[in-house]
């Protein structure tokens, strides 16, 4: 009997095993065939059925994953997924089974994670995808859990975890700025009602530079429409108080000097001419032909302008103090004034266009004067400051009646040029100082240069109708390196910008194109990493530019590319505009190492000098000369003076206009006689004594020692004290050191100061 009972034992058990092995394999056949509601039934039949089976903890844990991966592929909505994650997991802290199965459990957890991101992604409203992304934050404490994500599941499924974490941190990003969208849509709507244009466009911008994105937004685009109207009807007439007089303004000088040297043959191709050229502070009058100082017209220095030439043979100059906001019209042969006008606040240098003198104010107030008399034709006031002068179209550029006023920041006006009423408003959207040099249009197509930062500028594109009206911006904007600082230049049908950096673009405009109309031609690279100040002159495929040389780069259309045909004045530093009278160039410079203004008229073609004019040289001496006065510059020119003036000759130029000539430190001497020393080359001297040869000049051999200070007389000599160190005595008779130099102990290659 007890065999039998043995014996049915095993046979039970033999049969309840095979029943439990067939049910198990079933459920795990239903689950790899994502069947999965079928696979949660069996598993847990096996779990409550066989609880003692060593495959129950794995059936309890199959069970729950079988029913996550039901919810969470079964339906849309990826909330379901998590609720029963959220309802399930838990229960399986401590299964033996789970450990095993956490590779699964990850993978499972982590596609819902990217089911959420998607789901977020398909969702329009902002609160929406904000409460997706909350549920998400449960979601992903459950992936955190050790328990449930372990660490080689995380380093496995380090690819997709990355992924998956960068799109939620996107979405998150657009939902942070849709929220600010929102508040910065009512913000705006509240100050277009206030008439607020300004804080509307400030409050756009600086959400523009925190989400770039948003720059292309309907509904920030309609807002910037409606701020853009808004700004056009804020464009009024003004009355404005122009003091109109005949009269130069009254001066404290009771007597001046204009000391000057010219030097070189005439240019006859400038006879009967007269040119202008701002040095210093000053506008000076020279005849063309001579290069003689007809007269001299103060007008500041800290605010930049320069002269206009009005009219051909018999012209005049239009000259401006910005910061008083005087522009006069003065005679081209004496400098007398024919009138002069004060628009009673700080001004832009103004633009003349015909006969029409275009003026703009700092604080908005743009007007038209009549060239001949001064007379106010219009005024308006817009409801900005202004950032250039108004710029509309050249000779040679086509023909537009508007002229173009761009504010501070944001907008860019058009005004009609006939009675100044407010055509359109553009908004750019640039930042406040951005922009140094005016518009300009050509052939339909306007250029604003906006710089973007102190390494780049940016040359925004817009095309016009004929009439210059209906702007937009036609093409993807071109990039300079360095900031546009001076006017570029227009060559026919095309325009040529120069940065502060060197890089030249030669761009050419195709006015019949259908799409983009603007391409770059030629472009030299940046030559400098260290911004300064250029000026150009474009004319017949020839750039002239002009900065610490004189340099003639010659546009070569066939090759799309520029060549360099010469070079000169390498060193020197250029001051003002370029200017070219038929075939003769003008320039003003500084040569190396002095301090005064150099005038030349020279064949535009080669280069080579003409005449040349030192002026606005510093005066660094003036003592008693007989019963008179003479005065010596830091070039080494002395001057007798007397009744006459204007002095357009030294009377004695030991230094003979060279470079590097800057003496100064005048220092009397026990005789009576006057030391300078040339701070460019200190071993130079020059001494000024009562007998012909007034001014002699010396060299003393220092080796490469420098002077570090004025000199300082002892007796009929002078002592220097020198970068080596030494102190030393000069014998000004000999040009030698006389005895020996005091020398204090120095290290070896130290310089004293």
């Amino acid at each position: 009997m007890a065999l039998v009972l043995v014996a049915g034992f095993f046979l039970v058990n033999h049969f309840w095993r095979g029943n439990a092995d067939q049910r198990l394999q079933a459920a795990d056949s239903a689950y790899e065939q994502r069947s999965y509601e079928s696979a949660t039934l069996a598993y847990r039949e096996f779990a409550e059925v066989f609880p003692a089976n060593e495959k129950a903890s794995y059936a309890k844990v199959r069970a729950v994953l079988a029913a996550i991966r039901q919810a969470a592929e079964g339906a849309p909505d990826p909330k379901l997924g998590l609720e029963t994650a959220l309802n399930s997991l838990p229960g399986l802290v401590g299964e033996a089974a789970l450990a095993e199965q956490q590779s699964d459990l990850a993978g499972i957890l982590i596609a819902l994670a990217v089911k959420f991101n998607e789901r977020a992604d398909r969702t329009q409203g902002t609160a929406q995808r904000k409460l997706l992304m909350t549920d998400m934050e449960k979601l992903l404490e459950l992936i955190n859990d050790p328990q449930f994500v372990g660490v080689n599941q995380r380093n496995q499924q380090a690819p997709t975890l990355s992924r998956m974490q960068e799109d939620r941190q996107r979405i998150l990003r657009e939902i942070n700025r849709d929220e600010e969208l929102a508040i910065a849509l009512t913000a705006i709507d509240g100050k277009l009602a206030a008439q607020d244009t300004l804080g509307a466009y400030e409050i756009r911008k600086a959400l523009i530079n925190r989400y770039p994105l948003l720059e292309t937004n309907q509904e920030l685009a309609e807002r910037v429409q409606q701020a853009t109207s808004l700004e056009r009807s804020l464009v009024k007439p003004v009355s404005l108080d122009l003091k109109l007089t005949a009269t130069p303004p009254q001066t404290n000088v009771s007597r001046s000097f204009i000391l000057a040297n010219r030097s070189g043959p005439p240019a006859p191709a400038l006879k009967g001419q007269v040119l202008f050229v701002k040095a210093k502070g000053s506008v000076y009058g020279l005849d063309g032909e001579s290069g003689q100082i007809l007269w001299r017209h103060f007008v500041g220095q800290y605010f930049p302008s320069q002269p206009l030439r009005v009219g051909e043979n018999d012209a005049d100059a239009i000259v401006s103090q910005p910061e008083l906001g005087t522009i006069s019209r003065l005679t081209g042969s004496n400098g007398e004034p024919k009138w002069s006008a004060n628009l009673g606040s700080a001004t832009h240098n103004p633009t003349l266009a015909g006969e029409e003198l275009l003026v703009a104010t700092l604080q908005g107030t743009v007007a038209r004067l009549d060239t001949a008399t001064g007379q106010l034709a219009w005024a308006v006031q817009l409801p900005q400051a202004t950032a250039t002068s108004p710029t509309t179209s050249q000779v040679g550029a086509g023909e537009n009646p508007q002229l173009y006023v761009l504010a501070d920041h944001s907008n860019l006006f058009v005004l009609s040029r006939s009675d100044g009423t407010c055509s359109e408003v553009f908004y750019l959207g640039h930042r406040s100082g951005s922009s140094a040099v005016p518009p300009i249009w050509l052939l339909g197509q306007l250029f604003v240069f906006e710089n973007i930062s102190t390494k780049s500028c940016k040359i925004r594109i817009l095309s016009t109708t004929s009439t210059g009206l209906e702007l937009q911006e036609s093409q993807p904007p071109l990039i300079m390196d360095g900031n546009v600082v001076t006017p570029p230049q227009i060559d026919g049908r095309r325009l040529v910008v120069q940065s502060d950096l060197g890089q030249i673009k030669v761009l050419d405009i195709e006015p019949t194109a259908k799409t983009q109309r603007v391409s770059e031609l030629a472009t030299l690279p940046k030559n400098t990493s260290q911004p300064r100040k250029s000026w150009l002159f474009a004319d017949n495929n020839h750039v002239l530019v002009a900065d610490r040389q004189l340099m003639r780069i010659d546009v070569q259309v066939a090759t799309l590319s520029m060549s360099h045909a010469w070079l000169k004045y390498d060193g020197d530093r250029f001051v003002a505009p370029l200017q070219k009278l038929g075939n003769t160039l003008i320039h003003a410079r500084t040569q190396r190492g002095t301090q005064g203004i150099r005038i030349t008229a020279a064949n535009a073609e080669s280069g080579e000098a003409y005449w040349e004019t030192d002026l606005a040289v510093p005066v660094t001496y003036i003592g008693p000369s007989g019963t008179g006065y003479e005065a010596v510059n830091s070039s080494g020119m002395l001057y007798v003076l007397g009744n006459q003036p204007i002095r357009t000759e030294a009377d004695e130029n030991p230094g003979r206009s060279q470079p590097e000539l800057l003496y100064e430190h005048a220092t009397t001497l026990s005789d009576g006689r006057v030391v300078l020393m040339n701070s460019s080359r200190t071993n130079q001297l020059a001494i000024i004594s009562a007998s012909a040869p007034k001014m002699k000049l010396l060299s003393i051999n220092l080796g490469i020692a420098r002077a570090t200070c004025p000199p300082v007389a002892v007796g009929d000599e002078l002592a220097l004290g020198l970068d080596s160190g030494q102190l030393v005595l000069v014998d000004l008779a000999t040009a030698a050191i006389a005895g020996t130099p005091y020398q204090p102990a120095v290290q070896a290659g130290q310089k004293m100061r």
